[in-house]
């Protein structure tokens, strides 16, 4: 589908005249809609529109990016708009095929409510085949509230991928609890990245008879390659030797050091193993008090961010993961990670237990305490040749399932998502 040419921009203005009444959004408009020309001249039209809240490493960029790709792939064009916000210091890479738009730097005075309709207008200006909402807050306004125009002229999916909680009341917070059971009549399809999210939110809202609008696409990682296989594969033969000669167990902890991941249960397993070395990755922890108590650990080493797996094993010896959360989908630094050979002891919340199993690794359950961590990494210490062993099945398990071609070959079956 081609975007209406440039002066049929202004019928989409006068279509949306409360929001492009502002001269600076009307003159962004403008702009958009050249850049949007100018781009679909090239590709040939503009078949997808993909919202995200923003533009950053993380869970929602992959999966968008995954979705890019085999997007750009068939022959499509594919446009990225970061709706709600902007947080990335730098300009985000390319995907090539793909455009990819920030809202801020065309509507920067733009409110919440305003960028419902701003959205709004450029849907309408570029009329794609399909809208895909993936944790954008804009997105699921617009649909809870026009979802029924969108579809007009699109097929409209929404991406969600766990149940969010709050940590102190358990109450149920995020996307799910605020947009699913709103926008649900609007959408043609939901999709996520674990089969445990669609059972869950089937049987929280009694959707048993729109099982069909739910689509489990797991998630595909650019870990996962033939050449990473061959060396986690090396890796794994010589796993057992490089354990017994360590004399400390290396532990790695990768991820967000906020409250959802559970640091203090970091810091409580390391408290109670001053044998082992845990190497902690990730941006500072804010809760001072625990930033302290991790000082105050000689056996823990703050690494700082990463930006990729692979980076972070060159850096030094690690002998296995430690996954701690209080709610996940299905965690991508899991895939990463299980790529490169490394056994992994996690929390089985949310999806995490269709990739780590007592087969694929050490499951220590949803609701953990720091015992269960224990007794798991006291297990790879004393026989490191069944560690080796689970890690062998979670790689054959990732590059089976988490490869960019069964990621392709998922999306290809989601009703009128190509087409």
């Amino acid at each position: 589908v081609t975007p209406a040419p440039i002066e049929q921009a202004l019928a989409v203005e006068r279509a949306s005249a409360d929001v492009l009444a502002n001269a600076g959004f009307r003159a962004g408009f403008r702009r958009l809609s050249r850049d949007l020309a100018s781009y679909a001249a090239e590709r040939g039209g503009i078949s997808h529109v993909i919202a995200l809240p923003f533009f950053a490493i993380g869970g929602a960029q992959l999966t968008a990016a995954n979705f890019a790709r085999v997007i750009a792939d068939s022959g499509r064009g594919c446009v990225l708009i970061a709706a709600d916000r902007t947080i990335a210091a730098e300009p985000p890479a390319g995907i090539e095929g793909a455009l990819m738009l920030d809202f801020s730097d065309y509507f920067p005075d733009a409110d919440g409510v305003a960028r419902v309709e701003l959205l709004f207008a450029a849907l309408r200006f570029i009329r794609p085949q399909v809208f895909h909402a993936i944790n954008s807050e804009v997105a699921w306004r617009l649909l809870i509230g026009s979802g029924d125009r969108v579809r007009a002229f699109a097929r409209v999916f929404g991406a969600i991928f766990a149940f969010q909680f709050d940590w102190k009341t358990r109450q149920k917070v995020g996307y799910a609890a605020t947009f699913l059971r709103p926008a649900f009549p609007h959408i043609d399809g939901l999709i996520t990245d674990n089969q445990r999210f669609a059972d869950d939110a089937i049987k929280e809202y009694d959707l048993k008879r729109e099982r069909v609008k739910f689509h489990v696409v797991y998630n595909a990682s650019d870990a996962v390659s033939e050449e990473t296989r061959r060396q986690a594969e090396a890796s794994l033969g010589d796993l057992p030797e490089r354990i017994g000669r360590a004399g400390r167990l290396q532990v790695l902890w990768a991820g967000r050091l906020d409250a959802e991941k559970r640091p203090e249960l970091l810091l409580a397993t390391a408290h109670a193993c001053p044998d082992m070395d845990f190497h902690v990755y990730g941006a500072r922890v804010v809760d001072n008090e625990l930033a302290v108590q991790f000082q105050g650990l000689g056996n823990v080493y703050m690494q700082g961010p990463y930006t990729l797996a692979q980076e972070v094993l060159s850096r030094r010896e690690h002998h296995v993961m430690m996954f701690t959360s209080r709610w996940e989908g299905l965690a991508n630094v899991l895939i990463e990670f299980g790529a490169l050979g490394l056994p992994i002891v996690a929390a089985t919340v949310g999806g995490v237990g269709e990739l780590i199993t007592d087969s694929t690794g050490y499951a220590v359950g949803e609701r953990p305490v720091a015992d269960d961590y224990v007794v798991a990494l006291r297990a790879v210490k004393a026989s490191p040749a069944t560690a080796a062993r689970k890690a062998a099945k979670l790689l054959a398990l990732v590059n089976e399932r988490h490869s960019s071609a069964s990621f392709a070959a998922s999306v290809a079956q989601i009703p009128g998502y190509l087409g």
